[in-house]
């Protein structure tokens, strides 16, 4: 008998946010890991803009242009981690 591996929340719930044009391959991973709610916007946003795209975001992805201030995580009320991605090195 299989059992499932249960989260403490519903992955279908959980609200993941990346931003910076954070790689494709990132997203895909988090979408077949059965995060459902990926959402993906291309460049970093604005503080104004950030508070109103974080409200309900469980995850955030970013890069070093996002600034996440004090205003930004008092708005990011369901807001659990923050990750920051960097550039695989070259070779």
């Amino acid at each position: 008998m299989s059992q499932k591996k249960l989260t403490s929340y519903p992955k279908e719930k959980i609200n993941i946010l990346l931003l910076e044009n954070i790689s494709d391959a990132a997203v895909a991973e988090f979408i077949d890991a059965g995060y459902a709610n990926t959402r993906k916007i291309t460049g970093a946003l604005s503080e104004e803009d950030l508070i109103r795209e974080v409200k309900d975001v469980h995850l955030l992805g970013i890069r070093s242009k996002t600034q996440v201030t004090a205003k930004v995580l008092a708005a990011a009320k369901k807001l659990q981690g923050i990750g920051c991605f960097v550039s695989a090195p070259t070779r």
